[in-house]
């Protein structure tokens, strides 16, 4: 990986985030330095799927 001006990510940089990502997401590799893998929902997705109730008094 480049940094500065120049800043980018090469292909062996996208090489290996393909490999990261397709053994991620086929839980093959669950922790990286004893650190755990977890998948989280962006929280957009959170918000969409919260129920909200109200109830609304008329007179």
């Amino acid at each position: 990986m480049n940094y500065g001006e120049n800043s980018g990510l090469t292909k062996a940089d996208k090489n290996d985030l393909k490999t990261l990502y397709d053994l991620t997401w086929s839980r093959q590799l669950t922790e990286i330095d004893g650190a755990q893998i977890r998948f989280v929902k962006p929280y957009h997705e959170t918000i969409e799927q919260m129920s909200v109730f109200f109830e609304v008094s008329i007179g």
